[in-house]
């Protein structure tokens, strides 16, 4: 990292290289580093342009809860900040109270042991146990900091493709409802002028399948969406949908598609659901 004008090293950071007041924290008292020009300084010198920046991050600390799985995902991508990977249906991202049941993490823990890479384990974004598809890791504290901002200015693109119960006879459905728990229930959420804005645009596609487009993040949205305009998910039984021996609700994380926080590289990801026959 180079400055382009004179400054202190803590602004540079704070500032130009958007490292938060936590990690710059943790890189001062958890033994990471901050050089100039391969020389160790304080965030209080003063950095001139052409000045070499470089920032060693503190050795990264995983949970004891989260136990090494070897699970064999499909790796879409990875190096040294972040990892796209593939995650199937009925896996949890997150362990469960079952100390004994897989996860995602516990799938990319795995990895990184057995590659001793020494990456963490941050998930930018979690999917629903039987959602399957695309899913972003961040392997690094500053990578989660950057991306989780890039999804609060809504610069992280995902697209999902779902199978509805019943055809909808329209061709694009732009859902405006705002969501909120249901009362009486600590799962399940309803449309409701109380709620939090939420905004999905659903598009049918020639093959009868439904793309959706998220423009924000509630818990459930496309599921509650899908059911407010008269057809759920396919497998969605907490929203009407018919229950299926083969999995959940048919909803899978087809496209991802993002500038990279660190090289500024355009990265997009594409994959094909794979739902069961009707």
């Amino acid at each position: 990292m180079k400055p382009q004008s004179v400054q202190q090293l803590r602004e540079f950071l704070r500032c130009e290289a958007l490292f938060s007041r936590k990690t710059l924290a943790e890189v001062k008292f958890n033994g990471g580093r901050i050089e100039v020009n391969g020389l160790e300084s304080g965030v209080r010198e003063w950095i001139y342009p052409g000045d070499e920046i470089t920032v060693y991050l503190p050795p990264e600390t995983i949970s004891p809860g989260i136990l090494p799985v070897s699970i064999s995902l499909p790796f879409h991508y990875v190096d040294d900040h972040l990892i796209v990977l593939e995650k199937p249906a009925g896996l949890p991202v997150i362990p469960t109270s079952d100390p004994e049941e897989p996860s995602v993490c516990g799938a990319v823990r795995f990895y990184e042991e057995s590659n001793r890479t020494g990456g963490g384990i941050h998930p930018v974004q979690r999917l629903d146990r039987h959602t399957s598809g695309l899913l972003l890791f961040a392997r690094n504290r500053h990578t989660h900091s950057l991306l989780h901002r890039m999804q609060l200015e809504k610069s992280v693109e995902r697209q999902y493709v779902l199978e509805m119960d019943t055809l909808p006879w329209w061709m694009v459905c732009d859902v405006r409802v705002p969501i909120r728990r249901k009362e009486g229930s600590i799962i399940e959420r309803e449309g409701a002028a109380e709620g939090q804005y939420a905004r999905t645009r659903f598009y049918r596609r020639k093959d009868g399948l439904i793309a959706a487009f998220p423009e924000t993040g509630r818990t459930h949205q496309i599921r509650v969406h899908a059911a407010w305009c008269g057809h759920p998910l396919r497998g969605d039984t907490l929203y009407g949908g018919s229950e299926q021996a083969t999995r959940g609700q048919f909803l899978h994380a087809a496209g991802l598609s993002f500038t990279h926080p660190i090289t500024n590289e355009r990265l997009q990801f594409y994959s094909r659901p794979s739902f069961p026959p009707s």
